[in-house]
């Protein structure tokens, strides 16, 4: 017999053993199942051995079959760098130049413009840095940006980028054209700074969060405060009812004032004109008109106190140049922006205006800064006079952040059709509280479980925001700490004793899901929620079989949850519940529902009414003034 036909045979007993199912006793070494993602060592079908690899959405290489759906690194976006665009990284010098060969006004309008774009309605950022990419470069640069955008998780505009320019510009640029000097290159300039906004010497660090945020973690920190965005419309819906409706429905409470006429008697113009004049500049700046001629408001002059609003929410380029080398001097360039924050309106000539971020005015006008407006004009006022004011007005205004909070957790839990199912600071404090004893302001109970609510109006401090100090960071989580005991002290009373606040004994094994909401808001993190769960543990606070990871939720994104349940028929609880095992557990409650669940609710009812109340509040306080005898 040929070997070729010994091959021949052997090759057909196979076949038949493969293919027709017949068992021909042949040899274990004759047939071996291959598997085609399974790697063999070299000439033979022994599997290697050694751990596989795949490639994370994010860019990571981690062990296969470990990626879980989304996790919170998915989330990051980075900008583009002056290396990767141009392929070196130009010296400080060459930014300092550009801007030295522009007057302060045509940097300050190409960034307000640029943020104007990045917040407008109806275009996404990617649609944004392509156009921005397409406009700005020439061949082969344009090409190559275009090419860096494709997957979606790089960033051409970055805010932080135009803030740095401004900033720069108003020690470098002057106030008039430099004579016989060719202007200089904005775009090269934005694009070149991106190279200096961080320290790499210093991010590298400890890459383990446990009670010290590090390097790395005052950058995650810092760059989401700065990047923050609000929806206008909770915005306004928010300051409507608590600085011009709840003053007047709760004025038998001792802790609340008339926000609107202490406004007007210490910051000199009446709330309505404040409203009404930032309404105009946000309007504008919305529209992608950052650039505002006073004239824009003539036709309200001798009925608005127009200057009056100007002189608390702009200031002239001499003055910002001064603070903000101050800025500079005490938090570094890096991440701080307060003197904007202050005076987001920049003023040219008292003839015309620009809006530095629409965003920034937002908050400047419709946030927490009033507040500080009136706080200013106390300044005047000496000894305990002053001292009085001062705390009264900040009790005020944060008991009243407090009561529009637990608004919404009457809203949401009005969804479940049983108004007995939630408790309120008053009678908890009835059943378990005591001379000593401090409880959490509402838990609702869901039959087979709780949530805990404490509200807080703790903000970061200055050295926090701007990403400088690991004891500021922790200074700030302590703040927290200590109203997370109050939760805990009320979980613990009623698993003793359900009966004093519900008036029926506990069902055994109840879940408790324990939320913060951060009133003034608090970034939520994968860096700041490890640090105060971390903490929590190691004080024994909010620990337990039962006791579920404590969220932060800001008063938008309880907002947020008020219109899934009306929309979508959410829970609270259900949404704490499933985000505590989801990819996105450690990131914001915004991020969660938004990118996890996939779920991009409509303002509820209450917003959409307060919203609207608010608009049109605005406009007849215009219409009145243009038609006075109307």
């Amino acid at each position: 017999m040929k070997p070729e036909d010994n091959l021949q045979e052997k090759l057909e007993h196979i076949k038949a053993a493969l293919v027709e199912n017949e068992n021909l006793n042949i040899p274990q070494d004759y047939v071996a199942q291959i598997s085609m993602n399974t790697p063999y060592v070299r000439g033979t079908v022994v599997p290697a051995l050694g751990r596989r690899w795949e490639v994370h959405p994010s860019g990571l290489l981690i062990p296969q079959g470990s990626a879980r759906s989304i996790a919170p690194i998915d989330l990051v976006i980075t900008y583009l760098t002056a290396e990767e665009v141009l392929g070196v990284k130009p010296e400080f010098e060459y930014v300092l130049d550009q801007l030295s060969r522009c007057t302060v006004r045509q940097v300050i309008a190409f960034t307000s413009r640029l943020m104007a774009s990045y917040h407008a309605p109806g275009i996404s950022r990617r649609e944004l840095d392509k156009r921005f990419a397409i406009t700005g470069f020439r061949e082969p640069l344009r090409e190559k940006i275009l090419n860096l955008l494709r997957q979606g998780d790089r960033a051409l505009i970055v805010p932080q980028a135009l803030f740095w320019l401004n900033k720069i510009s108003l020690i470098y640029s002057h106030d008039e054209p430099p004579a016989e000097v060719e202007p200089g290159n904005l775009v090269a300039a934005l694009i070149a700074v991106t190279s200096h906004m961080s320290d790499e010497s210093e991010l590298p660090g400890s890459t383990i969060i446990d009670n010290i945020a590090g390097p790395l973690g005052r950058e995650v920190i810092a760059n989401q405060i700065l990047n923050q965005k609000s929806t206008e419309a909770n915005v306004l819906a928010s300051f409507h009812r608590r600085w011009n409706q709840l003053p007047q429905e709760l004025m038998s409470d001792p802790r609340v004032i008339d926000l609107a006429a202490t406004f007007e008697e210490f910051a000199g113009v009446s709330l309505e004109d404040f409203s009404a004049v930032a309404a105009g500049f946000f309007a504008s700046a919305l529209k992608g008109e950052p650039v505002v001629p006073r004239s824009y408001f003539s036709s309200l002059d001798g009925q608005i106190d127009v200057n009056g609003v100007l002189e608390l929410i702009s200031r002239p380029v001499s003055t910002l140049r001064d603070e903000v080398t101050k800025e500079i001097e005490r938090y570094g360039l890096t991440w701080a922006i307060s003197t904007f924050e202050r005076w987001p309106v920049v003023s040219f000539d008292d003839q015309n205006f620009i809006v530095i971020d629409g965003e920034l005015l937002l908050q400047r006008c419709f946030g927490w800064l009033p507040m500080y407006d009136i706080l200013d004009g106390l300044s005047g006022l000496s000894g305990s006079q002053g001292k009085r004011l001062t705390g009264k007005i900040q009790q005020c205004v944060s008991h009243l952040a407090e009561v529009y909070v637990l608004e919404i957790l009457r809203s949401i839990v009005a969804e479940l059709g049983d108004g007995k199912r939630a408790f309120f600071e008053e009678a908890i404090m009835r059943a378990y509280g005591g001379e000593k004893r401090k409880t959490c302001d509402a838990a609702i109970d869901y039959g087979s479980s709780w949530v805990m609510v404490e509200v807080t109006t703790i903000k970061m401090r200055r050295e926090s925001v701007a990403g400088l100090s690991d004891e500021a960071i922790n200074g700030d989580i302590d703040h927290l700490i200590a109203k997370a005991k109050q939760i805990d002290a009320t979980i613990k009373a009623i698993q003793v004793d359900e009966s004093r606040l519900t008036g029926h004994h506990s069902l055994p094994g109840k879940k408790f899901f324990p939320i913060l909401v951060t009133a003034a808001g608090f970034p939520a993190n994968p860096i700041t929620l490890t640090l105060l769960r971390s903490k929590l543990k190691e004080r024994g606070i909010l620990e337990g079989p039962n006791v579920y990871p404590v969220e932060l939720a800001t008063t938008e994104e309880l907002e947020m949850i008020e219109g899934l349940t009306q929309q979508h028929g959410y829970t609270l609880q259900g949404i704490l519940e499933s985000k505590a095992k989801a990819g996105l557990r450690r990131a914001a409650i915004r991020e969660y529902i938004l990118v996890e669940l996939g779920v991009n609710p409509r303002r509820s009812e209450r917003v959409e009414r307060l919203w609207s109340k608010s608009f049109d509040s605005t406009i007849e306080a215009l219409g009145r003034h243009e038609h006075p005898s109307g």
